[in-house]
């Protein structure tokens, strides 16, 4: 049986440096002028944070008072198919529960392509860190 996976590269960028996680790219993918060898050599401190998360798992408490555009969602499906994800959402994990905030664009295009997991930049937070994101 052959597999078609597409592999892809997480692209992290902070205000100073752009880090990447070791990933493989794939053939013919744009490295939009950056050495490979550099991004999949880079400081990987970063990219444990960046980890894959089954869609299921993220919780979207304002998903009900928020909408997408369309226009938006449909761009980065066709993007996401071209170049794969290349900027994690983030969620904020409370007491092993995920919960996103932003990226709902990306979000929402993951699920309309029936993707199971997306790419996440995990940040640890307490209960009063995600009392004052649903305010």
């Amino acid at each position: 049986m052959v597999s078609t996976a597409v592999e892809r590269t997480v692209v992290v960028r902070t205000s100073t440096t752009r880090r990447v996680s070791a990933r493989c790219l794939p053939t013919g993918a744009k490295t939009f002028g950056w050495d490979v060898a550099s991004l999949k050599a880079a400081n990987l401190k970063a990219a444990k944070q960046v980890r894959e998360v089954p869609i299921a798992e993220i919780r979207r408490p304002l998903a009900k008072v928020r909408s997408n555009d369309q226009a938006k969602v449909d761009a980065l499906k066709a993007s996401i198919l071209e170049h794969g994800l290349l900027e994690p959402i983030d969620v904020l994990e409370v007491e092993g529960v995920l919960f996103g905030f932003s990226g709902c664009h990306r979000f929402q295009a993951h699920v309309e392509l029936g993707m199971e997991t997306i790419w996440c930049r995990v940040r640890v937070g307490n209960k009063t860190a995600l009392k004052m994101h649903l305010m």
